[in-house]
């Protein structure tokens, strides 16, 4: 009889791309895009909330010590926000969603 031996990268590489991972991905950034929006939107660029957008994928591992490759969903939009005449930081509405 031989062991079986469970390979983790192979593992990994399993987990990250099933379709229950990406899914639950997906639908956090799906909660988080309507607080994104809100958030900009408080902070004075309507224009800009109404530009953000969801993007999902997967990375492509080139940099991963392992080469796993790993699916993203993120909320995405114009790197330039300019409404208004104070500066909006697009970082800062975009993380404090995150942290929610």
């Amino acid at each position: 009889m031989t062991k079986a031996v469970v390979n983790e990268r192979a593992l990994q590489a399993q987990v990250f791309a099933s379709p229950i991972v990406r899914a639950r991905l997906l639908s956090r950034a799906r909660v988080a895009l309507p607080a994104a929006q809100r958030e900009a939107i408080a902070a004075g660029a309507p224009g800009w909330a109404r530009k953000l957008r969801l993007e999902q994928g997967v990375r492509p591992g080139a940099k991963s010590p392992t080469g796993i490759r790993r699916p993203y969903a993120r909320i995405i939009g114009p790197r330039e926000v300019t409404e208004g005449d104070k500066p909006i930081d697009r970082q800062r509405i975009l993380r404090r969603v995150v942290n929610q």
